[in-house]
């Protein structure tokens, strides 16, 4: 049955992993700068990763169209564009992830600096100072906050599926609210025509 939207299928395409490998290293290390942390730069990356992968296949015919134009020499009027092809251009896709990038990072430290405004509470102690029960925990979990993981193809091949499946998952939510709206319309269309025949 042909539908109305666009289906994205559950695996992610070879070109967005090899995307996401050639550009995870760097994003990681961008979000690590505006984190000011490299073990919390999880919290923006992925997402940015999200954001893309939900518009992968536009970016990607936007990059093959305007690459095409530019072969033909139709961008006179398109030049401030930056052209896959063209000295010192950036794709579409490339363009996309640094202003999502951009985005997630502004939206992060409005989200910090509303939590700082926000966690600033008078505590007053009425009890003496207590030494604080000791935490239990294995050898194993108390030296993982010392190793780092290694990026590894896994690891590429890890970071674009799960953006890839919650850009699946936004694309079908967002069907269903599709669905449901549309639904909503035709019954009231429905209930106005009913009404309109038997006054």
């Amino acid at each position: 049955m042909p539908s109305l939207l666009p289906r994205i299928p559950l695996e992610p395409p070879p070109g967005y992993v090899a995307f996401v490998a050639t550009h995870l290293e760097p994003l990681r290390r961008q979000a690590a700068g505006v984190v000011d942390d490299e073990d919390d730069a999880d919290q923006i990356y992925p997402e940015v990763l999200t954001d893309v992968a939900s518009r992968w296949y536009w970016l990607q015919l936007c990059d093959s169209w305007l690459g095409r134009l530019s072969r033909l020499g139709r961008l006179s009027r398109l030049s401030r564009l930056n052209v896959p092809g063209r000295q010192g251009g950036i794709g579409a896709t490339d363009s996309y992830l640094d202003r999502a990038f951009h985005r997630r990072s502004k939206r992060w430290r409005e989200e910090q600096a509303a939590a700082e405004e926000a966690a600033f509470v008078d505590v007053e102690v009425w009890r003496p100072n207590r030494r604080p029960r000791p935490a239990w925990s294995s050898a194993g979990a108390r030296l993982a906050r010392y190793l780092r993981p290694t990026a590894t193809d896994a690891s590429v091949i890890a970071e674009a599926s799960v953006a890839w499946w919650h850009a699946y998952e936004a694309h079908r939510r967002r069907r269903l609210i599709a669905l449901l709206v549309s639904l909503l319309v035709f019954a009231v269309l429905l209930w106005r025509i009913t009404e309109a025949v038997n006054p």
